[in-house]
């Protein structure tokens, strides 16, 4: 059945796939179609534990500022593993209280006029967008915790100190056996589950944005190929229907994108907050600490982990912009001028691209417009923060 699903509607396939891992982190059902547990009670006690888990080891990170004996260097590793921490369980917190608005959207976005018209090879292009995007995202994620694992592995055995991916306010390093190695590995495999849960979330987030572009495609191709047709043959009621129905097409796009920006509006300023500053204060211990061929592996793949994800709400974003922009012209070159006189389907053509002309913004708190350019304006303002602190 997925299989078939995976064929036939790609998009649904891969958002239901991530609403389930979201679902199996504890952050509930993001599921239009009611996917809930069969045992309430016990989700209800696995998102307790797991969701105190992450806050206490988090808690334990942020804490760390506090402890005396930590060097310049280690200080600064903190305050970016603390803010980076918090600014993921911000978007956590988001997520979690627009589910509501996630679910409906996602019901709109996937469902709502397939009857009318669909390309299934746009669907298909999209989903191989979101997958380069996120493949890259997820490479460039687990090879930084790689490199830290690796390299914290071998600063334990050249020290004879316990293996610590993070600087932690507890345990210290100079506490040693059973109960606080346990503690240690559990807080190592915190960074890994943290970091997965963080791309979890922002697939479930981003995707949308990748399948709006193919909607307003989906709109453009639907009225070249009204403008196809042998249009001498139609009568100006057949042909109005039609172009109503390229009106709902382009209308549902219209709703999807707003109820994205509604939903997520606030999400994508905590983004472009949190790679301004990551970036930042990555420059800063570059060119501050020693510069080891493991320091400048490390922070260059940080970077590129935190761009990446930027990149994926900020240029794809500026892509729905530049679609919905051709609409307009889709629809005046749909072929109403071959079609017998009709003053009602001018009049409707009129206001059509007239609403198709607004251009169409995701924003960051309704203020910055999502684009390429400024994706690079967000760069360049992390490089003035590292030129400003340092």
């Amino acid at each position: 059945m997925a299989d078939i699903l995976k064929e036939i509607h790609p998009q649904k396939y891969y958002l239901r796939l991530v609403s389930r891992l979201m679902f199996c982190f504890g952050f509930g059902t993001y599921w239009y179609e009611g996917e809930a547990t069969r045992y309430p009670r016990l989700y209800t006690v696995w998102c307790i534990i797991i969701q105190s888990y992450i806050f206490l080891v988090v808690l334990d990170l942020i804490l760390a500022i506090l402890r005396p004996d930590l060097s310049d260097e280690e200080k600064s590793a903190v305050i970016q593993v603390g803010f980076s921490q918090l600014l993921v369980i911000l978007k956590f917190i988001i997520v979690v209280l627009q589910r509501h608005r996630i679910r409906d959207g996602f019901k709109k976005l996937l469902e709502e006029d397939r009857d009318i018209f669909t390309s299934l090879e746009l669907e298909k292009e999209s989903v191989k967008t979101a997958k380069v995007f996120f493949l890259s995202f997820m490479i460039a994620s687990y090879s930084y915790l790689t490199l830290n694992l690796v390299w914290s592995t071998f600063v334990s055995i050249m020290h004879g100190t316990p293996i610590q991916t993070q600087i932690t306010y507890f345990p210290t390093p100079a506490l040693t056996g059973f109960p606080y190695n346990l503690l240690r590995i559990l807080i190592i495999a915190h960074w890994w589950t943290h970091a997965t849960m963080m791309i979890t979330a922002d697939c479930l987030c981003s995707l949308p944005i990748f399948f709006v572009t193919a909607k307003f495609k989906q709109v453009q191709m639907y009225f070249e190929i009204l403008g196809e047709n042998n249009l001498e043959d139609w009568s100006g009621e057949e042909f109005r229907k039609g172009f109503v129905n390229g009106i709902k097409l382009h209308q549902n796009a219209l709703w999807c994108a707003s109820n994205i920006q509604s939903a997520l509006g606030i999400l994508y300023g905590v983004q472009i907050w949190q790679t301004v500053i990551l970036i930042g204060i990555t420059l800063f211990q570059l060119a501050s600490v020693e510069r080891t061929m493991s320091n400048m592996i490390t922070g260059l793949v940080f970077i590129v982990c935190v761009s990446l994800l930027t990149g994926a709400y900020m240029i794809n974003s500026g892509i729905i912009t530049y679609e919905a922009a051709k609409v307009a012209t889709a629809m005046f070159h749909c072929g109403w001028e071959r079609t017998p006189a009709d003053r009602r389907l001018r009049s409707l053509l009129v206001a059509a691209v007239q609403r198709a002309q607004r251009p169409v913004y995701m924003t960051a708190f309704g203020m910055m417009n999502l684009s390429h350019e400024s994706f690079v304006t967000v760069l360049r303002a992390a490089y003035s923060f590292f030129a400003l602190v340092y």
